[in-house]
């Protein structure tokens, strides 16, 4: 291993120690690897939603049955702009439209286990977009 390479992983492991510091293990594991990011084609609904940062949510969602069969989201921005939408996205699956539409920014701090005050604006902008998501469904199929 060459000295760049060497430093750049003790680097990266400093910044990975600050991290759990700063979020915990739990959001720190769901921001490397989240469970629900992707691209759907042709979802049932869909929303975008961007926050005063400039963070961006896109969700997707697919309803069969009278239920959130599959959810997916994008985002640009921070970690926890990231591990928000993959809790909403994991909140949403398996309930009915209405029920997902009731995701508030507090359900998902909880699934987090918390999350730094000042990162909580992540949380309500993906409550809503699940919220406007779900309107997006219920336009279009009424």
């Amino acid at each position: 291993m060459s000295d760049v390479d060497r430093l750049a992983k003790e680097l990266q492991a400093m910044c990975d120690a600050d991290a759990v510091t700063y979020f915990g293990e739990a959001v720190v594991a769901r921001w490397k690897a989240p469970r629900h990011m992707g691209i759907m084609f042709d979802p049932s609904g869909t929303a975008t939603v961007s926050g005063a940062c400039d963070d961006t949510i896109t969700l997707f969602l697919r309803v069969a049955d009278g239920c959130i069969s599959e959810a997916l989201f994008s985002a640009d921005g921070c970690a926890s702009s990231v591990v928000c939408a993959d809790a909403a996205v994991e909140l949403a699956l398996g309930k009915s439209p209405d029920q997902a539409a009731g995701i508030e920014p507090g359900d998902i701090l909880t699934l987090l286990d918390g999350l730094p005050k000042d990162k909580h604006k992540s949380a309500r902008i993906a409550a809503k977009a699940v919220k406007m998501a779900v309107a997006d469904y219920q336009s279009r199929h009424g």
